[in-house]
């Protein structure tokens, strides 16, 4: 048999000694290490252990209603699931008509313009649509202003898109935003991005619209970008109406604002 001289060398797969007994290891990116435990996580196992316990606990902690929905509700559920035309897969930013309705809502309650196939776009969950807009604005040594104290997915958000978090007091609007200029100022490099969540959650601060004017100005100063979690646009009490972020001039140019309808 004649034999090809100066041939190539091939690799051996697999020609080294394997260590017996060695455990296997899942190591998890550096990012998922960067986070908290999960508040709501750890809430909710200690509700487990009590009422195990047979403690008879009130639970304060999610916003899970306590009231079924209205029949009419059911009923209009049923008949989307019965209709062939929602079996398949939707588009991508979401159902035309419920972008509509969505623009719609915003011109009536806060006289914004927008448009449904260029502005608005429906997500998984508000949390999901945040947590994507994290990973699409930041990277490795970018930071975020968030608000504090702040509802978890703002500091998860900004730690899973390899971002660091730097949180600011919110009970003071004016001390917030003078806060967010010295920031700005001292920082560097510069926040890329603010974090912003009124009606506040936790501590139910609220703000007028004027505080938004400033918070537009602030961005094209110094150049972050605006993610506002307006989750709590409908729970408000004693005549007050809280005021969209898009509603400020300029916002659209700087922002953009999660709703949602959990």
């Amino acid at each position: 048999m004649s034999h090809a001289k100066n041939s190539s060398p091939v690799a051996q797969v697999g020609s080294s000694t394997p260590i017996e007994n060695e455990p296997f290891e899942v190591k998890l990116a550096a990012r998922v290490l960067r986070l908290p435990p999960y508040m709501f996580g750890r809430i909710n196992n200690l509700l487990y252990q009590k009422r195990r316990a047979g403690s008879d606990v009130i639970d304060l902690g999610m916003g899970n209603p306590s009231d079924p929905p209205q029949d009419l509700v059911i009923e209009k559920l049923n008949e989307a699931a019965r209709d062939p035309r929602n079996h398949g897969y939707s588009k991508s930013n979401g159902i035309l008509n419920l972008r509509r309705e969505v623009a719609s809502k915003y011109f009536r309650k806060y006289g914004v313009r927008l448009d449904p196939d260029n502005e608005v776009i429906v997500c998984l969950g508000s949390k999901e649509g945040f947590s994507h807009m994290c990973l699409a604005l930041m990277g490795p040594g970018d930071t975020a202003v968030i608000p504090a104290p702040y509802f978890p997915v703002h500091m998860y958000g900004v730690a899973l898109a390899s971002g660091n978090a730097i949180a600011l007091e919110v009970a003071d609007s004016e001390k917030f935003l003078s806060n967010i200029a010295y920031t700005c100022q001292h920082l560097y490099p510069k926040p890329k991005l603010l974090i912003i969540n009124y009606p506040h959650n936790p501590s139910t601060v609220t703000i007028e619209p004027e505080f938004y004017v400033e918070v537009v100005k602030l961005a094209k100063r110094y150049g972050f970008m605006v993610i506002s979690d307006f989750a709590y646009a409908d729970v408000a009490f004693d005549g007050y109406q809280p005021p969209s972020f898009l509603a400020a001039p300029g916002a659209i140019d700087v922002g953009v604002e999660f709703t949602t309808m959990s």
